[in-house]
């Protein structure tokens, strides 16, 4: 069984309500949910036009609870106000959701304080995995309560490195950065600026 569904205008709130209407049993309603090639065309069709007229929706904690994935990811960022964090959590979350993924945004200010309740809230929430962005983590989640809190979901620290299993790290090579900029700069045919 999937799980208990939403409220549409009829009142079809659980896989048992659908199974009733529809006439058959729990396990078919949840074999057509579940997308299995063992039910009847005409069967599907049935359950299918209930589910439809039901506006039904599959809960997503019953699904995780089969498929072992909520398909959440958490980004901690220091401050979405800050135009860098916000690109870059824009484009997470556009990366993720291409995937399937939902994406729960959280600001800490920079605040260890504030950064441990939030990974505590996050681990609590059963994320398939948490993205640190900010340089700053480096340093903020340092120590036993911190990295136990980490050793629960694969972390990506943006920019930093944190020596704990399934921790993985992207870095920006600065200098690099610099370095092509001053080419691009001292080039003799950039282009003139426009007045």
């Amino acid at each position: 069984e999937i799980g208990s569904g939403l409220v549409g205008s009829e009142m079809c709130i659980r896989d048992s309500d659908i199974a009733r209407e529809a006439g058959v049993s729990i396990a078919t309603v949840s074999r057509v949910l579940n997308h299995k090639d063992t039910v009847r065309a005409d069967t599907r069709a049935k359950v299918e036009k209930v589910l439809k007229r039901c506006s039904y929706a599959p809960s997503a904690i019953a699904q995780g609870m089969v498929s072992k994935s909520l398909h959440t990811v958490a980004v901690l960022t220091v401050d979405i106000r800050d135009s860098h964090y916000a690109r870059t959590a824009y484009t997470i979350e556009r990366e993720f959701g291409r995937r399937g993924y939902e994406v729960i945004l959280c600001n800490t200010g920079g605040d260890r304080a504030e950064t441990l309740r939030t990974l505590q809230a996050v681990a609590q929430k059963q994320v398939d995995g948490l993205i640190l962005v900010g340089s700053i983590f480096n340093t903020i989640c340092q120590g036993a309560e911190m990295e136990n809190l980490l050793r629960k979901m694969p972390v990506v620290l943006a920019n930093g490195t944190l020596a704990l299993p399934d921790a993985y790290s992207v870095m920006v090579d600065d200098c690099r950065g610099v370095e092509l900029s001053l080419i691009h700069i001292s080039e003799p045919t950039r282009p003139e600026p426009i007045s």
